[in-house]
């Protein structure tokens, strides 16, 4: 398991490396290099020392592959994502790719590099004792940075598991009738039992649900399937609710052999795959789950009448809200944006691989243009592979939502 990861992470730095050492040659070649030599100043000193020269170099080059990738890489790859059905797989891996190099950059390879120069011996004379105290100052606070930068967004955010609870009112809901509340997880893609699961477990229990849902996604990349098939296991065994535990298949569950029957098979969940269930609650709800993978049986369950006149639906990717929409659901539940992981301020998540619009990637409960009420939820886990295993601004979630009548 950590092997894998290690070697996906290890190509990204070794990825970043080149493109930083491209940067310090584009520099040592360039004419600000020339221009300090002429200068014997204080400035053209330090800039001569590299770190106030190089230093904002690298982060608008660290801005620049940001920029590049999210503008011309990332839109290509969507376009690929949509044609045969064997490139999703390959056009993700290639997305995690840019911008976990880019994540490289600023938060190890950049810091780095700035404590190397800092530290090394000065190659001239010109280098004096202020400029170099300045480099060590310049270094020490690009370190310190990086190092908190990298504390928060791989150990604090990934953990801070938090409830988003949210309303939800559908007009064919009778009036003074109870409300329906559902706990909807998604995308666990933990790659071993670890005390993350074992909180979400506990969590989803404290709320006392009436309904759980799973959109797909409960199992990582890993050298051992044993161990993300047993944490999968011990999640969807942990979770109780008085009318059911429902799963759907995700697009990483066939990573472990069997696939998502394997995972659910014995467990106290029940699997949806392209087919419903009427709960029980008055008044009664048909709750269907979707697999669009496989395409003959999603296009009959699209097609399949009625069973009540409440209809909710439960599918991994939120893109298909509009197919489910016309097909007469009057809410979807979906996962796997993972809410982007990276959010910016100002600007939202810069990558979420879907189609729907970055606000709704992002998470939370929508009404999209064609009427069709769209939850998306953050997820609990984070990516495997080569994407960098971060959270920034984008806190996992358990989703708790209440569905009632539309409040005089």
């Amino acid at each position: 398991m950590f092997s894998s990861f290690l070697a996906y992470q290890l190509i990204d730095v070794l990825l970043a490396l080149i493109v930083v050492g491209i940067v310090a040659r584009a520099v040592a070649r360039s004419r600000l290099r020339a221009w300090a030599r002429r200068h014997p100043t204080l400035l053209g000193t330090a800039m001569r020392r590299c770190l106030l020269l190089e230093l904002p170099l690298h982060v608008a080059g660290f801005g620049v592959v940001l920029v590049v990738f999210h503008a011309f890489v990332q839109p290509r790859l969507q376009e690929w994502m949509h044609g045969e059905p064997s490139s999703p797989n390959a056009a993700s891996a290639l997305s995690f790719l840019g911008f976990a190099v880019a994540f490289w950059i600023g938060a190890a390879v950049v810091p780095l590099r700035a404590m190397w120069l800092a530290l090394r011996p000065p190659r001239d004379d010109v280098a004096t004792p202020r400029t170099r105290a300045t480099d060590r100052v310049v270094a020490a606070l690009v370190v310190a940075g990086a190092a908190a930068l990298l504390a928060d967004t791989t150990i604090v955010e990934p953990r801070k598991l938090v409830v988003e609870r949210t309303r939800l009112e559908l007009p064919g809901w009778p009036a003074g009738s109870a409300p329906l509340r559902i706990a909807l997880i998604s995308d666990v893609q933990a790659a071993r039992l670890t005390d993350h699961e074992r909180r979400l477990v506990e969590i989803v229990d404290g709320l006392h649900p009436d309904l759980v849902l799973d959109a797909g996604d409960l199992v990582s990349q890993s050298l051992d399937e044993s161990l993300p098939l047993a944490q999968a296991r011990f999640v969807l065994d942990g979770l109780h609710a008085p009318l059911g535990v429902y799963v759907v298949n995700g697009d990483v569950d066939d990573s472990v052999a069997g696939g998502i029957r394997r995972i659910v098979a014995g467990t106290a969940a029940q699997l949806l795959e392209n087919r419903s269930v009427v709960l029980p609650p008055q008044p009664p709800v048909e709750l269907a789950g979707f697999d669009p993978r496989d395409a003959d049986g999603y296009a009959r369950a699209l097609a399949a009448p009625p069973r009540a006149a409440l209809r909710l639906a439960l599918v991994h990717r939120p893109r298909h809200y509009a197919e489910l929409g016309r097909a007469g659901f009057a809410a979807v539940f979906a996962g796997h944006t993972h809410g982007g992981q990276v959010v910016l301020p100002g600007f939202g998540p810069p990558m979420t691989l879907e189609v729907v619009p970055r606000a709704v990637a992002a998470g939370g409960l929508h009404r999209m243009e064609d009427g069709t009420l769209l939850y998306v939820t953050r997820g609990v886990g984070v990516e495997g592979g080569f994407a960098p295993p971060i959270r920034f601004d984008c806190p996992p979630e358990v989703s708790l939502i209440e569905v009632g009548p539309p409040r005089p």
